[in-house]
């Protein structure tokens, strides 16, 4: 016997701002005074003054920088069906424990007062009806959509069916094609 719900076998868009593994490495980027230009800022996000009282600076170094990059790699990679990993675990995994001494509790603080935001998808709705309509199905069953409060046209394809964006590109008017594109390329 076979188990089937329509509901469930027809393509979706799932649509998640300000994920939490993705801002806390831009958030102790920022803090720790590494370059901000892939992906750019995050918008309205920590400075580097906003050290923890009595906590010293992070310096932005070279072992610094590298433990940001592999700890952003971790984050780009993570499945948002799956629970993120622990931030201890991943900052030890990095080389990033001492500094994360230091920025950790600003970097919480920080994320604590911005909590995620609600996204409608109206857009991304509109373009899996289009594509239904003209007999098209996309071979993912659902894409998930991470958006990021991050300045620029920031866009990442990270695995099949999941995007890692930024608000301006998804604000864009030419957003509902490179959807569609993406539908295309993922069958």
């Amino acid at each position: 016997m076979t188990w089937r719900t329509t509901a469930l076998d027809r393509p979706s868009v799932m649509v998640t701002a300000d994920p939490g593994w993705l801002l806390a490495p831009l958030a102790f980027r920022a803090l720790a005074g590494l370059p901000e230009d892939d992906p750019g800022a995050l918008i309205d996000g920590p400075v580097r003054a906003t050290a923890p009282t009595g906590g010293a600076p992070v310096s932005p170094g070279p072992a610094i920088a590298a433990g940001f990059d592999a700890w952003w790699s971790t984050a780009l990679e993570h499945d948002p069906r799956r629970a993120a990993p622990a931030i201890r675990t991943i900052v030890a995994d990095t080389g990033l424990a001492e500094a994360w001494a230091a920025a950790g509790p600003a970097v919480q603080a920080w994320m604590a007062e911005h909590p995620a935001r609600r996204l409608p998808h109206s857009a991304e709705s509109a373009v899996l009806q289009d594509l239904r309509a003209t007999g098209f199905r996309p071979g993912w069953r659902t894409v998930h959509l991470l958006v990021i409060p991050v300045h620029g046209d920031w866009y990442r394809v990270t695995a099949p069916g999941r995007v890692v964006l930024s608000p301006a590109v998804r604000a864009a008017p030419g957003w509902p094609d490179q959807l569609r594109d993406l539908a295309r390329r993922e069958t």
